[in-house]
């Protein structure tokens, strides 16, 4: 079951959720596994909802300062 980063977050917009996809994917390089490559991003949502809720919410707190 894949849970949706939208909903899990949804008290973010879908615009902070993207730049800070963005920016994780343009800091670090994809993921390849079994010849199968992801991007940073998902790997991250993927396999640990919760740091990746918690680093969402300190990108937004830093882009506010």
């Amino acid at each position: 079951m894949t849970m949706n980063k939208y909903s899990f977050c949804n008290d973010f917009t879908r615009e902070q959720i993207d730049q800070y996809d963005d920016m994780l994917n343009e800091c670090y390089p994809p993921v390849e596994v079994a010849g199968l490559t992801f991007e940073p991003a998902d790997v991250i949502f993927n396999c640990d909802p919760v740091a990746y809720r918690c680093g969402l919410i300190d990108y937004i707190d830093a882009m506010e300062e």
